[in-house]
């Protein structure tokens, strides 16, 4: 495909994503990243944009480093709070990532087992289990990072579907974040 069809039809994607967001309940809840990699989802299993193109890469090497600055500075400032709240808000912080972090190399020492179990060939299954806890524990950019200096980023079968796994469960949990249930739930555990 040519790249300015494959542009105009992320663009589309993104736009139409934009638009609900702004426009429907569900749009607000989800929000338009979420929409946006959903739509594209949807796309390339209709075959309207391939399954790889360097267009892909081209934006995710731009566009993709700017969305998180881009999100912090869009996020609501809470009025001014006293220091115990701040560091009681810390502390809390702390401990939840320091759990999340163990649960996470629990799950890859459980699933290297599995994976053992079930003859993978035990290199492919470390470094893919090294991918996954470093981008559980430190974000998407580790996963690239631990997958080019594990040796995995040669392998790009298993990258790519690793890549779009990570990016898959991240959406859900994302989704599952902005739900008002969550939401309500989370601040009524920190606010207890």
């Amino acid at each position: 495909a040519a790249p300015a069809a494959v542009v105009g039809v992320v663009g589309t994607a993104a736009a139409a994503a934009l638009a609900l967001e702004s426009r429907t309940t569900l749009g607000r809840r989800l929000t338009s990243p979420l929409l946006s990699f959903f739509l594209g989802l949807t796309l390339r299993s209709l075959r309207i944009l391939p399954p790889m193109h360097p267009v892909y890469d081209s934006l995710a090497s731009r566009l993709l480093p700017a969305a998180l600055p881009l999100m912090v500075l869009s996020a609501q400032i809470r009025p001014q709070r006293s220091v115990s709240q701040d560091r009681r808000d810390l502390s809390l912080m702390l401990l939840t990532f320091s759990v999340c972090s163990f649960a996470s190399c629990g799950g890859a020492l459980a699933a290297f087992l599995l994976g053992c179990e079930l003859d993978v060939p035990q290199g492919v299954v470390s470094r893919v289990c090294g991918c996954l806890t470093a981008t559980y524990i430190g974000g998407s950019a580790n996963l690239a990072e631990v997958a080019l200096d594990s040796g995995l980023s040669n392998e790009g079968g298993i990258l790519a579907c690793l890549a779009a796994a990570d990016v898959l469960l991240m959406c859900f949990y994302f989704a599952g974040l902005k739900l008002e249930i969550f939401h309500g739930q989370c601040e009524r555990l920190v606010s207890s």
